[in-house]
């Protein structure tokens, strides 16, 4: 997963502006430029770049009324960050572990285009299309703003 150098460091509730301008990169290892026991600069070459903003036009549209947010809900209430027409929801356990996705507003309705989770040992994130339940996100929304947890990002 690419993301532009702000929103790398700082995330997307800091840097929205570089939401857009998120995406998968596939490549592939060219060559091994320098390692050491921790780290290692490679050369690589880049065979496909998808835009984030796109994924709910290139991936077919899924249900995701079941399967999809029970994992926000076992960490509690769920922060919020809405941009434009994007939310970003992030839920954890005080950083140790959590999941976030990346929501796309579209027609009145509410389009998962990535899903992330962390932990100890894993920082994971997968593209797609989840049409979530526009009456859950709905009401994660008000209590959100209910309990402090939403943000409007200008």
């Amino acid at each position: 997963m690419y993301t532009p150098v702000l929103s790398s460091f700082n995330g997307w509730d800091s840097h929205p502006e570089e939401i857009e301008q998120s995406s998968f990169v596939r490549c592939s290892i060219e060559r091994v430029i320098e390692r050491n026991e921790f780290t290692a600069w490679l050369c690589i070459k880049i065979l496909d770049v998808w835009m984030m903003k796109d994924y709910n036009e290139r991936f077919p549209e899924r249900d995701g009324s079941t399967g999809y947010l029970e994992g926000f809900e076992m960490f509690g209430d769920p922060y919020i960050f809405n941009y434009r027409n994007w939310l970003f929801i992030s839920a954890g356990a005080q950083g140790d572990l959590g999941e976030w996705g990346l929501v796309k507003q579209l027609n009145s309705q509410y389009h998962m285009l990535v899903y992330g989770d962390w932990g100890f040992h894993k920082n994971n994130a997968y593209g797609g299309s989840i049409l979530l339940p526009k009456d859950r996100i709905d009401g994660w929304i008000k209590q959100a703003m209910e309990n402090n947890r939403y943000e409007t990002i200008e």
